[in-house]
């Protein structure tokens, strides 16, 4: 079976950290079969710290780096210069144990680790599909929601989608760039809750709390904070795909 490399960022995300991290991991362990943790902590005040260098001391597959001092990203605002650049920054951080851990796997995984639900992510069919459909992709992001701050974009689209009866949309909407001129046209396409049978489209940039990338080109690239760091990234990609079969869903951007 393939192996994958799983890299994630922590600050203070004891609330739902240990719950999250157990569901991750079964869904990685079913679908691969190797899977290596790469994970980047910083300045966490809720225990988050303690609990993740708990867990990499028992067990073999996690490989953690922790650092203290850093200025809050969020310091100067969410759409901040700032914060590109400080989540540009961890991003490296937690790509450079990748590269030195895990340099020979098939897969590498990126995830937000704070979602509310993970039940509609199906990795590995999400790989099979974009492996017949398109062969050569280098990333294939998620489509995942947001329940929270509907935003500006709510008014702006034409269809604002439903999750049952509450609106939702797109999370982390800084990250998507579709190929459209009418810029909010895309957004309100990309943001629709499509079922998974829809297949993956191609796109710019996009995240949606999940995005699986061939380690390759991942590896030969590094996150830059001009901009959002996962726009940044996909710009000096070629094959970049969202697929609806990765669509956790989110609790906050």
């Amino acid at each position: 079976m393939s192996k994958a490399a799983v890299l994630f960022l922590l600050h203070d995300n004891m609330d739902r950290l240990e719950r999250n991290f157990a569901i991750v991991d079964d869904r990685m362990q079913r679908t691969f079969g190797e899977v290596l943790y790469c994970v980047y902590e910083n300045d966490s005040t809720d225990g988050t710290a303690e609990w993740i260098r708990d867990l990499s001391a028992q067990r073999n597959d996690v490989r953690l780096l922790s650092e203290q001092g850093y200025r809050p990203a969020m310091a100067e605002g969410g759409g901040s210069r700032w914060r590109f650049e400080r989540m540009a920054a961890c991003r490296n951080r937690c790509l450079d144990l990748a590269r030195q851990y895990a340099p020979h796997v098939d897969y590498a995984i990126v995830l937000d680790i704070d979602f509310k639900e993970f039940e509609q992510v199906d990795v590995g069919a999400a790989i099979r599909e974009i492996d017949r459909i398109h062969p050569e992709w280098q990333a294939l992001c998620g489509s995942g929601l947001s329940q929270r701050d509907l935003g500006v974009y709510g008014p702006s689209m034409h269809v604002v989608p439903t999750r049952g009866s509450l609106p939702v949309r797109l999370y982390d909407i800084a990250a998507m760039l579709t190929d459209t001129d009418q810029q909010q046209e895309g957004l309100a396409y990309a943001a629709m809750a499509r079922p998974a049978l829809h297949p993956p489209v191609r796109v710019r940039s996009a995240f949606g709390g999940i995005a699986i990338y061939k380690p390759e080109v991942l590896y030969s690239l590094h996150y830059e904070g001009y901009d959002c760091e996962h726009v940044c990234l996909h710009r000096r990609m070629e094959e970049v795909f969202m697929s609806f079969k990765l669509c956790p869903m989110m609790v906050s951007l």
